[in-house]
């Protein structure tokens, strides 16, 4: 596929962020032609159409294992104070992005989102919580 020569180049630290335009092999119209139809034949592919895909793609194995050590480390904590219901919400949001960024990209308003349920889930850390 299109996908293994590229992955193959920049496999520890990745080609940098924001260049999938520039690695993706925007003359292989053939390919390009049974994606996306005769019509979108000449556009530029800039995207990889996955969260993941994309970060390995720009910061290598090494960004994805940082992002996913980050993304364990909320989990323990959120599991560690699991009674209390005003993380329940900030998780839920986390693991919808999550799950979403299989099968899409990250967009900006995502990431914020992101982010902010991220640092929510962050914030209660090692506190020990009052009933």
């Amino acid at each position: 596929g299109t996908y293994m020569p590229i992955v193959q180049e920049g496999l520890l630290l990745g080609s940098g962020l924001d260049t999938y335009a520039n690695i993706f092999p925007q003359n292989d119209y053939i390919g390009k032609y049974n994606a996306y139809t005769k019509a979108y034949s000449n556009l530029i592919v800039d995207k990889p159409h996955s969260m993941y895909l994309m970060m390995g793609l720009g910061s290598g194995v090494l960004g994805v294992g940082v992002f996913i050590a980050l993304i364990i480390v909320l989990l323990a904590q959120y599991y560690r104070n699991l009674m209390n219901k005003n993380l329940t919400s900030s998780m839920m949001i986390l693991c919808v992005i999550l799950i979403a960024g299989i099968f899409n990209d990250s967009v900006i308003p995502m990431s914020i989102i992101m982010f902010c349920a991220s640092g929510c889930l962050a914030s209660y850390g090692d506190r020990e919580l009052q009933v």
